[in-house]
């Protein structure tokens, strides 16, 4: 009955008076007929619709808020009609973006609906979920420990990191309190306790206890709160350090062989920040004999060495090196020091960019090679004492060839025409024995052929008559009727002023197609002579069984030794392209300028 007077229309029981009382109460308050028409409107409900009380009275409530059709309190009000009971409902309307708890009463005139606007309390309470929640999932997930207790020691809640890192249940772990955990014995505990009681908190390290009675070390942050009852509270979260002093006692030893070995190794290490002074390692110190509490800056050092990329003639200061667009660097460097010592210094590095290629830093190492660098220059000295004697006994090799050649072809050559001659003119006055006298011009003839072909093998008068592709043209007709390969010969107009090029080419020829009766198995070769960019170039390919990569690097592949020293004194280039039973190709380059 009292709800069916409430909702009543103000023209019944002293209407004047219940719509003064609905105006001042603090909530909304709106009254609906069958039809689901407005009959009443309070002054709030109007503020929180934006609407006028006294021209919403007699309009539909859907045709007015169409957007309601189908929320939660839509269905609420039809569901209360239906069934004439209370429905109480708290619900977020998005049209408005505001939570309204609703009272809504039904009679059989129509709705009575309270509401109020409740989003701030609603939100309160849920950003005190959230918090509470974000707490929870941070104190069960947690890779730390984490204990909520008194200042007595008492222990009211511990977390599964907790368990874990004492080997104990959380049932445990409150039942035996403080003392279970903590290594009582740790002079530092007493120091802990005084200075959470004076300032709140605490953050350093004691030694606590596992079930199995071990003892570790372990970072304790603690500190002072009170509850919602008023009480004090401790919390403490607890982090097993064990590991990590176990790592900074093996980086300590590290870092300790590490020095031991830059000072055997004379190695010493560096970084670079620009703006900044230069970072080193103690030996970075004693190779520059400076002291170590000296700082270098960059311009220092840059002004000090002139640095050489290796195996190059380049000289660049450091500001050079950082400047080129270069990620990594090896540099040589000779010092002058104090005393007039002269150092030389390797150093390797790397240069670290942004997105725009400014420098964020550049890290190294540089080591004394002094020694090394004296060595490797007596090295490189013998070695040119060697490539120089090597082209030495090569032209006075070829100029005993030419010599002999020439002996053989002129002198013996000669006697052994006159010989024939004079056989023939005995065997025509003797006319006893002409058997004899023919087996002996013919021991002639072959001796005469014999020292022929070795005066050409010595050095073919050809190569210097005709020049460098007639030489070529007759030695692989020669080498084809001895050896049934096949050569396909291929020769350009060419004229070289420089007789050592010819005579190196012809002897390279000779070389490489001694190597192809030997190893290729080959049925044919092509051999090209021609210009290319100001080169003179011999290509020789043949179509045997190929070589290997290991065959062609081989310390003992002799010939092919041969024909990388006699190009090197002419700066020439050997090329060498293999393929399994494709044949060897052999590419010859030599400047001419």
């Amino acid at each position: 009955m009292e709800n069916s007077k409430i909702t009543r229309t103000p023209q019944n029981d002293n209407p004047q008076s219940l719509s003064s009382i609905l105006e001042r109460i603090s909530d909304a308050f709106v009254a609906l007929d069958t039809n689901w028409c407005y009959v009443f409107m309070n002054r709030k409900a109007g503020e929180i619709f934006n609407r006028d009380p006294l021209r919403m009275i007699g309009k539909h409530i859907w045709t007015e808020f169409p957007e309601g059709v189908g929320q939660p309190f839509y269905n609420a009000y039809y569901k209360a009609m239906e069934e004439q009971k209370y429905v109480y409902l708290e619900e977020y309307y998005p049209p408005y973006d505001k939570w309204f708890e609703n009272h809504i009463y039904p009679s059989p005139d129509g709705l009575s609906i309270y509401f109020r606007d409740i989003t701030q309390t609603k939100k309160q309470i849920i950003l005190l979920q959230e918090s509470e929640e974000r707490f929870r999932q941070l104190f069960e997930n947690s890779l730390d420990a984490i204990l909520l207790t008194a200042p007595d020691g008492s222990i009211y809640s511990a977390n599964p990191a907790a368990s874990r890192l004492f080997g104990r249940s959380t049932e445990e772990i409150v039942k035996i309190g403080r003392n279970g955990l903590v290594d009582v014995n740790d002079p530092r505990l007493d120091i802990a306790l005084k200075e959470r009681a004076e300032t709140g908190g605490f953050l350093g390290e004691l030694t606590f206890l596992r079930k199995d009675g071990t003892k570790f070390p372990a970072e304790l942050s603690t500190s002072l709160f009170l509850d919602h009852a008023g009480r004090q509270r401790t919390s403490m979260i607890i982090r097993d350090i064990e590991e990590r002093k176990l790592t900074q006692e093996a980086l300590r030893e590290s870092e300790e062989r590490l020095k031991e070995a830059q000072q055997t190794a004379k190695i010493g290490s560096w970084k670079y920040i620009p703006g900044k002074p230069l970072i080193w390692s103690d030996q970075m110190f004693e190779l520059f004999s400076l002291p170590r509490n000296k700082q270098i800056d960059f311009e220092e050092l840059s002004a000090l060495l002139k640095l050489k990329y290796r195996g190059t003639s380049d000289s660049k200061t450091f500001q050079k090196v950082l400047e080129s667009e270069d990620t990594e660097f090896e540099t040589e460097s000779a010092i002058h020091l104090s005393g007039g010592e002269i150092k030389t210094l390797y150093s390797r590095g790397k240069i670290n960019r942004d997105s725009e290629g400014r420098i964020l830093d550049a890290v190294g190492t540089t080591q004394d090679i002094t020694e090394r660098s004296l060595k490797e220059d007596q090295i490189l000295n013998s070695k040119r004492e060697l490539e120089n004697l090597y082209q030495k006994i090569n032209e006075i090799r070829e100029n005993e060839r030419t010599a002999i050649s020439r002996e053989l072809h002129d002198v013996l050559g000669q006697n052994l025409t006159a010989l024939k001659i004079d056989l023939k003119n005995m065997q025509a006055e003797e006319s006893a024995n002409y058997e004899k006298f023919d087996i002996m011009i013919e021991i002639v003839n072959d001796s005469i052929k014999k020292v022929q072909q070795i005066s050409s093998d010595l050095r073919p008068g050809i190569l210097d008559d005709l020049g460098l592709p007639s030489a070529i043209d007759w030695y692989l007709e020669e080498f084809e009727n001895r050896t049934k390969i096949k050569c396909s010969y291929k020769p350009e107009e060419i004229d070289i002023d420089n007789p050592q090029i010819t005579t190196a080419l012809y002897r390279i020829l000779q070389e490489a197609m001694t190597n192809i009766i030997r190893h290729s198995k080959a049925t044919n070769v092509i051999i090209k002579l021609y210009y290319a960019n100001d080169n003179i170039v011999l290509d020789v390919k043949d179509n045997g069984v190929g070589m290997s990569m290991d065959k062609i690097n081989d310390v003992k592949s002799l010939g092919l030794i041969g024909i990388r020293e006699r190009l090197k004194q002419f700066n020439g280039n050997l090329k060498i392209l293999s393929a399994y039973k494709e044949g060897v190709e052999l590419n010859v380059k030599i400047p001419l300028i």
